[in-house]
């Protein structure tokens, strides 16, 4: 379920199969089906939604990246969305990111954290999994996945592991002129 607040009211929203379930505490419920949309209204709703989603993986606090300079910031962005769209794009991974060494950063960060600690994978997963529960190590937590230093790493792992044998330039003419 999720809640915004707005207006001194706390409105609910929850999804119940194909429905939309919006909860007002003092005046009911509001539902809408899914299943009520024609096709042209659905997919356009599943392409508001899959831009909301991809935008948001682009919505980072400029205090974050105080002293970046603007290509830097374009860099994490980039990077974070085309994160998202791998993730998003394997079927068995749910539409949520989580934590620990999977999801956002597909073990990137993670591996991150062990080149800057000299620490184990055990122990660096360890402390990850504490986060969970303690919001200090969640706080540290977030703020090294932000940091210049575990986001270098990250870029230049995702470098080493890229596919040098694709051939940009007949591979973009054909997706270019595919119809």
């Amino acid at each position: 379920m999720r809640a915004k607040r707005a207006a001194n009211s706390v409105v609910t929203t929850e999804w119940v199969g194909d429905e939309i379930h919006l909860g007002f505490p003092k005046l009911g419920k509001q539902i809408f089906d899914m299943n009520w949309l024609d096709p042209i209204k659905y997919r356009h709703s599943a392409f508001h939604g899959m831009t909301q989603r991809l935008s948001n993986a682009t919505a980072i606090p400029w205090e974050q990246t105080q002293g970046w300079t603007e290509e830097q910031r374009e860099k994490l962005k980039y990077d974070n969305v085309a994160e998202l769209i791998e993730w998003l794009s394997e079927p068995t991974n749910p539409w949520k990111m989580t934590g620990g060494g999977q999801g956002r950063d597909g073990g990137l960060f993670l591996a991150a954290l062990m080149e800057l600690s000299g620490e184990s994978e055990d122990k660096v997963r360890a402390q990850m999994e504490k986060a969970k529960d303690n919001p200090k190590i969640k706080a540290h937590l977030d703020a090294l996945r932000k940091s210049k230093e575990v986001i270098e790493i990250i870029s230049r792992l995702r470098l080493e592991r890229a596919d040098t044998k694709v051939d940009v330039s007949t591979t973009l003419k054909g997706f270019m002129t595919e119809e």
